[in-house]
């Protein structure tokens, strides 16, 4: 009896000399585990710090390139403002005189987030584009030339929407190419409705090959042109809702004798009061323009 209770204990031993065993082995196990999580959570703390900081390069490049000032152009006032989104960027807009000093050019993009945006804002201020703008190429050309150089950018899911159109005061006539999402409007002195300013080819997409067109409208005093990024919709209130198009045009419609800061500025309030205090996801850029002195239709050369 005593042989068997010794033979019991022996094997109790090995026993738990194997549990003990595969207790190390488990241990070893759960440490290399634990290894490999805190060297993985290492690199997606990098990797986190290094889409922030890109982020935050490409949101500073973005602030950096806005106009902080707009040239002064004889005959038509001009009234812009961008706000930065907190989550999707994309904004630029600016306003060029040509070498023909009768005719300047506005011009505003949005892409569909920061990685497009700091590549779009790259195209266009190479100093090819801004020459050929001043130099009067077609819109249309233009948006084709910034097209063709962005395509290789653009990933499945990326677009791009540009608006670029001239005024010529020599017959204030506006010839315009749009690309992509804008609200966007001719406000006729006297009239009550506003005339669209509509998509003249879709967004720049990887997929992307419609033919690049323009069109045209005539200006005369006091007719306004007022051009806004999607963004000023696509922003949602704390209920999820959207800003609705009818309630720009009414802003924009209820404010037929005030300025363009003023109407600029009324856009944005009431834009602002629907919101009611919640932030802002996307970029918003505004930009109104009037003209201003009794136009004086000149001979085109």
């Amino acid at each position: 009896m005593i042989m068997s209770m010794s033979a019991d204990i022996r094997d109790l031993v090995e026993k738990i000399k194997d549990l003990e065993n595969q207790l190390l082995e488990k241990d070893s196990e759960l440490f290399t585990y634990r290894k490999t999580v805190t060297q993985l959570n290492g690199e997606i703390e990098k990797l986190i710090l290094k889409v922030s900081g890109q982020l935050t390069l490409a949101q500073d490049i973005q602030k950096f390139l806005q106009p902080t000032s707009i040239p002064i152009i004889q005959g038509i006032d001009f009234s812009t403002k961008f706000l930065p989104g907190n989550r999707f960027g994309g904004n630029y807009y600016d306003i060029f005189e040509h070498q023909d000093k009768l005719k300047i050019s506005i011009l505003l993009s949005s892409a569909s987030g920061f990685s497009v945006s700091s590549q779009v804002l790259s195209i266009l201020i190479k100093m090819s584009t801004i020459r050929e703008i001043r130099k009067g190429t077609s819109n249309e050309k233009i948006l084709e030339m910034i097209f063709t150089e962005l395509l290789p950018m653009l990933g499945d899911k990326d677009n791009a929407s540009l608006f670029l159109g001239t005024i010529d005061k020599r017959n204030y006539q506006f010839n315009y190419s749009r690309s992509g999402s804008f609200y966007a409007y001719h406000q006729i002195q006297g009239r009550e409705t506003l005339t669209e300013l509509s998509e003249t080819q879709g967004p720049m997409t990887s997929k992307f090959n419609s033919a690049f067109q323009s069109r045209h409208t005539t200006l005369n005093q006091f007719d306004r042109l007022v051009i806004l990024t999607q963004g000023i919709v696509d922003n949602k209130s704390k209920a999820g809702v959207s800003w609705p198009e009818t309630a720009l045009k009414e802003t924009i419609r209820k404010s037929p004798k005030k300025g363009t800061h003023e109407l600029r500025n009324e856009i944005l309030f009431q834009n602002e009061k629907f919101l009611d205090g919640c932030e802002m996801d996307y970029d918003v850029t505004v930009l109104v323009a009037e003209v201003k002195d009794p136009v004086i239709k000149l001979a085109t050369p």
